[in-house]
């Protein structure tokens, strides 16, 4: 999914949910179903996303200047445009995403679901779907729908880092410590793989690739660790990635790397993200 869409997104996980269950029968909060995967239910699902169209580009651009005043109606409005939408784009999904988040923050819980369930059956599968639909399951005691959504979302997408923590957790907190330990364990086994990639010689494409993942995650020092050694690289893209990274998921061992790459670099803008990146990680980390 794009980036700059799904950043939007993780901006509203970090509010408060707090409002009532789906008004279906939940599982317990101490039990977990087990099922093997979501895609037996889906009938016709495209395999890839088309190309975005003028129409949705004007859409989210009204959700946007809506969200940018606070205008949390308006915005609704736009998103809902988007998703009646034929064309099934990166653009329509991720507006659907950001709609479901909205629906959260405002204790719709149940629509969210609703929603997730049919961009499940009309889009091509893809991991952070699974992961937000997961979270939603779990906000609101569905446990058994949230391992199988997690599960799913690990599958399709086995970089995206948020959904080992979330699984995690998930099973840490019903008592299933031992699964929760094999889960945390394929978390470190990830940014590990990812770590080694920065390290590498494979291309610049690929590296962006993998800091774009690293920043959708948690902070976290081995994150911080593994995006200090991309400030070390000979592109600049690279470098800015992995400023505009640490901003998200840096901890306080990241400002060092931080400091001295600005005492080396030249670029003017890149010196400012770099100024922005530690005021962000300080204010986070309490100092």
């Amino acid at each position: 999914m794009m980036r700059h869409i799904f950043f939007v997104s993780l901006f509203f996980f970090a509010c408060t949910n707090n409002s009532d269950p789906v008004s279906v029968e939940a599982t317990p909060t101490n039990e977990i179903l087990v099922e093997t995967s979501t895609e037996t239910s889906v009938v016709n699902r495209p395999t890839e996303f088309v190309s975005n169209t003028a129409e949705q580009e004007t859409f989210r651009g009204l959700a946007f200047q809506a969200l940018d005043v606070g205008d949390i109606d308006t915005a609704m409005t736009a998103l809902l445009a988007l998703r009646d939408t034929s064309e099934q784009s990166e653009l329509r999904a991720s507006g659907v995403l950001l709609l479901s988040e909205l629906y959260n923050v405002q204790g719709q819980s149940s629509e969210a679901i609703e929603l997730l369930l049919d961009l499940r059956t009309t889009a091509p599968p893809f991991g952070e779907l699974e992961f937000i639909l997961g979270r939603t399951y779990m906000e609101t005691g569905l446990n058994g729908e949230a391992e199988v959504a997690f599960r799913e979302a690990m599958r399709l997408q086995p970089s995206f880092l948020r959904t080992y923590l979330a699984h995690g957790g998930l099973l840490a907190s019903v008592g299933r410590s031992e699964e929760a330990a094999e889960i945390f364990a394929l978390y470190e086994q990830q940014v590990q793989t990812m770590a080694e990639t920065l390290e590498s010689e494979v291309s610049v494409e690929a590296k962006l690739q993998v800091i774009d993942q690293l920043g959708l995650s948690l902070p976290d020092d081995r994150l911080s660790a593994a995006l200090g050694v991309a400030l070390n690289d000979e592109s600049l893209a690279i470098q800015a990635a992995a400023v505009v990274a640490l901003a998200e998921v840096g901890t306080v061992e990241a400002i060092e790397a931080l400091s001295a790459l600005y005492e080396r670099t030249t670029v003017e803008e890149l010196s400012s993200r770099i100024e922005q990146a530690i005021i962000i990680i300080q204010q986070r980390s309490g100092e």
